[in-house]
């Protein structure tokens, strides 16, 4: 089972069908017209061949929402679903996550909501089934509750983690890549 699940990390997803939505895409509720402007920071991971942009928007006085858009360097790649185990199935791809840790002064308000929908893969030779984005890129929003307005400029730690896989290889995983993206006050 080691060597097939490697083999298949290798060479990527090969395919069987898609079935039900494995983590449904909420209608990101208005996120997605915010004014995306704060913060500003750019990843990329030469191994992963994936570049995500993060930056900020106030949706009110104390919750502020981090936009990650997660986009393979390469045609016909995609990224794994939010809700695949952080080990993957069988040591099998890795969640595309955006997250932040609990402060003093700000937590998550929500797991994070996707713009698009991941749908269920199942490999009958190896048994597993994994939640797959479609190709392209993934754009994914976490709310941040504040317990109050801040007054000055907050960094922020920003972990990522993804892996970008065709039906053929996949690339590197990148687990729990910190960037730090400061924002100002509303």
């Amino acid at each position: 089972m080691a060597i097939a699940a490697i083999g298949l990390a290798m060479a990527g997803c090969q395919a069987s069908s898609d079935t039900a939505p494995a983590d449904a895409a909420a209608e990101p509720a208005g996120l997605s017209k915010l004014d995306y402007s704060l913060g500003g920071v750019v990843h990329h991971d030469d191994g992963a061949r994936v570049e995500v942009r993060l930056d900020a928007a106030w949706r009110d006085d104390s919750v502020l929402v981090i936009r990650g858009v997660f986009t393979p360097d390469d045609q016909g790649y995609h990224l794994y679903g939010a809700d695949l185990p952080r080990e993957g199935v069988s040591g099998i791809g890795r969640p595309t996550l955006l997250e932040v840790d609990d402060a003093e002064d700000y937590a998550a308000a929500s797991s994070v909501i996707s713009d698009k929908t991941a749908k269920t893969h199942v490999d009958e030779t190896l048994g597993i089934s994994v939640p797959l984005f479609p190709d392209g890129p993934v754009t994914l929003y976490l709310p941040v509750e504040f317990a109050s307005p801040p007054t000055e400029p907050v960094a922020i730690p920003v972990k990522l983690t993804y892996m970008a896989c065709s039906d053929q290889r996949c690339h590197m995983p990148v687990v729990d890549a910190e960037q730090t993206l400061t924002v100002d006050p509303q």
